[in-house]
């Protein structure tokens, strides 16, 4: 496993290692945002809907990273099967996974929107329920 992962030919180590960056720049990003607009607070309620905000967009943070990964590690799989079915070599095979990590950015961006538009409306939905 460790093997199939890592190996440069299927490309979904590097698939895998984009995440991880993305992700991690996301957090680095939220925490810079968070220390900017937590020193501009005044109020208790202020901070409180803050800290709902915040909790809401780490939620689509998280996932959209689910879904990246998802989406990569499908794609990925996908397109090691259908090349080793078509009996590609494994030269050639090299340059059709940078195709496949750009269908995979593509499918994880489209993931993380429909994702967040479901959560946006079942927010929209309880919040006028509330009211």
């Amino acid at each position: 496993m460790y093997r199939f992962v890592y190996d440069s030919d299927d490309g979904l180590g590097l698939s895998i290692i984009l995440v991880s960056i993305f992700a991690l720049l996301a957090v680095v990003l939220y925490l810079i945002k968070f220390t900017l607009i937590k020193t501009g607070l005044k109020t208790h309620e202020e901070m409180r809907n803050f800290i709902s905000d915040g909790i809401d967009e780490l939620g689509a943070g998280l996932t959209f990273f689910i879904g990246y990964f998802l989406a990569s590690v499908f794609v990925m799989m996908v397109a090691t099967i259908l090349l080793k079915f078509i009996g590609i070599p494994s030269k050639i095979k090299g340059l059709y996974t940078h195709v496949w990590i750009l269908i995979t950015l593509c499918l994880g961006y489209w993931s993380y929107f429909v994702i967040k538009q479901v959560f946006s409306f079942c927010r929209f939905v309880i919040n006028r329920n509330n009211k």
